[in-house]
């Protein structure tokens, strides 16, 4: 997608603060269930829709930002270093799923969402030197495909409204 460097600057923003504000929503509401720390991922549709608009630096810098922010915010540094590993995790996984042509924007979140939880499980595990953490990964990975699935069909219905956006801005 060709765009002027000021309009890629300001939609990125965009992406940030709204991952931020839907981080801050979930952090309202949290999922009614016996998992504990389980949340819907929405402000990875933000992160993905960087991923597929502009690709893996620009993610990057949206996932930073939004990990960065809503730990001094809302959360704390333990939070920021869950959030950045599992969400470093996710963007690596889904960048290289990009490469195959068929892996959907919504297996893309899904996978996502899987990693996602693998790196936060792995940062549980580490720190509290507790190997058997590893065991609660297989019922967030459940979760995770449900989760990853609906931040899919989110993030595939945003790209193309954005696309069709940016395609009409493009034009004037």
């Amino acid at each position: 997608m060709s765009m002027g460097k000021t309009r890629k600057t300001v939609l990125l923003a965009l992406l940030a603060a709204a991952a931020l504000c839907l981080s801050y929503a979930e952090s309202l509401f949290p999922l009614p269930l016996p998992i504990p720390g389980a949340k819907l991922g929405l402000s990875n549709v933000m992160v993905l829709l960087a991923l597929l608009l502009f690709g893996w630096k620009e993610a990057l810098g949206v996932l930073v930002v939004k990990v960065l922010l809503s730990s001094l915010l809302f959360g704390s540094p333990v939070s920021g270093l869950y959030g950045i590993c599992g969400g470093a995790l996710a963007l690596c996984g889904m960048t290289f799923a990009g490469r195959f042509k068929s892996v959907s924007t919504i297996g893309r979140s899904m996978l996502g969402a899987v990693l996602h939880n693998l790196g936060q499980v792995l940062v549980a595990s580490a720190l509290t030197a507790t190997p058997k953490l590893l065991v609660y990964f297989t019922p967030l990975c459940f979760l995770a495909l449900l989760t990853g699935s609906l931040s899919g069909v989110l993030t595939k219905e945003a790209e193309k409204r954005l696309q069709k956006m940016l395609k009409t801005g493009e034009k004037r």
